[in-house]
């Protein structure tokens, strides 16, 4: 086969007013209504041989068991082997809660086996339109994202991973273009706490971005990358998020030069790699240190009702909550010490994408960029579950909220070792 054949497809998300909204711990109320539709979008690539189909939720992200629950859904009604079902998430901080996060929304089963049902229509529809494409890759930069772990004196707006890539594919038939995946590291989070309405936050401008301009029957995919430890430069409501999404849009179209072309793709294969891993948790637990956390957690918060402090109230409240959890588990044996991940890498010809189940930080993804080639890797991040936050080595002491706090929402006994890093790498670098 000469050319890799693909098929795009994309469905809404049902979204229901009144549905508890995640990311942030301080929010005051459900949601209260919708800026803009939040999607499901997939591609299906084919090459004769080896399909493999590439989904992309708008949603703060998905454990993995439902994203191994969905994908062998999947396999069962396209023949797709669920191990060659990617089912990742943009991280939108202004979505519906999707997974467990102590405090920041209760999720709604029922509407998990909807949305199950949901991305599994759209796969089916993607694979039902299948046809021969033509694909190209380029690069380019954006500095939309700051450093979230260090201060500027420590070179807070420059350690960060700039490179945008842009998968573009096309249909040889009329030329025209079929689906845009965009890879960038941002958390989408300019959108605060405050904000109640559904929303892809900055990732949604990207599209209405393209979409305004000739790529309006494009399926635009927004691919997050290693944003562990990125924010916005700039944060607030939505007139920013679109000044920002405006300008990664700006970036990308500035750039026509590309570092893969149709050529490279030509008689291309597919491969699908991978391996598990058992990242081991941090933490030394026991009954009379919960405890005592339990009785700071109380003073804390009672000093936090007493100033109106509501993030003080609500964080303090959630801490209270994970020593219960953690309490029950030692008492019970079930305190885990680590925590078992799937990493894929997926190759297309000569562009790489790989694939983690974290909140990687930006460092890690740079060095997975090194080692197969900045000009020809995609990094995509909560990809088939979120485990929490995975820091670089080098970050992993300056990170405060991100290594002493995260995991307790997440409803770990502590965050990863400080050599996580290394030990996904030395596997995926084999």
């Amino acid at each position: 086969m000469n050319n890799i054949m693909t098929g795009t497809a994309e469905t809404e998300i049902k979204l229901v007013k009144g549905m508890d909204l995640t990311g942030y711990v301080a929010r005051t109320s459900a949601s209260i209504g919708m800026h803009d539709k939040l999607k499901i979008k997939c591609i299906m690539f084919y090459d004769g041989s080896v399909k493999y189909a590439f989904v992309e939720c708008d949603l703060l992200g998905l454990s993995g068991s439902f994203s191994g629950e969905t994908a062998e859904l999947v396999e069962k009604s396209t023949a797709i082997p669920a191990n060659h079902v990617v089912i990742a998430c943009t991280h939108t901080h202004s979505g519906p809660a999707s997974i467990f996060l102590q405090n920041c929304g209760e999720v709604s089963s029922e509407w998990l086996e909807n949305l199950k049902k949901r991305i599994v229509k759209c796969v089916n529809e993607a694979h039902g339109k299948l046809k021969p494409s033509l694909f190209s890759y380029k690069t380019c930069m954006c500095d939309i994202g700051v450093n979230r772990t260090v201060n500027e004196m420590e070179g807070a707006g420059k350690r960060r991973d700039e490179q945008v890539g842009v998968l573009t594919v096309r249909n040889t038939g009329n030329g025209e273009i079929d689906t845009i995946i965009v890879n960038y590291a941002c958390h989408p989070v300019v959108l605060d706490s405050a904000n109640l309405l559904y929303s892809g936050d900055y990732p949604y401008y990207v599209e209405e971005a393209f979409k305004k301009g000739s790529n309006r029957n494009s399926n635009v995919i927004f691919a997050q990358g290693c944003c562990g430890d990125i924010d916005a430069v700039e944060r607030g409501g939505f007139e920013i998020a679109k000044k920002l999404g405006y300008r990664l849009y700006g970036s990308i179209i500035a750039s026509n030069t590309n570092s893969l072309a149709e050529s490279d793709f030509k008689s291309a294969t597919i491969t699908v790699r991978t391996f598990s891993v058992n990242i081991p948790l941090d933490h030394h637990l026991d009954e009379i240190h919960l405890l005592n956390l339990k009785t700071d957690y109380h003073n804390c918060l009672d000093n936090a009702e007493k100033s109106r402090d509501l993030f003080g109230i609500m964080s303090n409240k959630a801490c209270i909550k994970w020593v219960d959890k953690m309490l029950s588990e030692l008492k019970s044996g079930t305190l885990p010490g680590f925590i078992k991940v799937e990493v894929k890498v997926v190759k297309i010809g000569k562009l790489v994408m790989v694939m983690l189940p974290f909140e990687v930080f930006h460092e890690v993804g740079l060095k997975i960029k090194k080692h197969f080639g900045y000009e020809n890797t995609m990094v995509v991040c909560y990809a088939n579950g979120n485990f929490g936050y995975l820091p670089s080595v080098n970050l992993y002491y300056k990170s405060q909220y991100e290594v002493k706090w995260a995991y307790k929402y997440y409803g770990y006994p502590g965050p990863v070792c400080a050599d996580a890093e290394n030990i996904i790498l030395n596997q995926l670098f084999l």
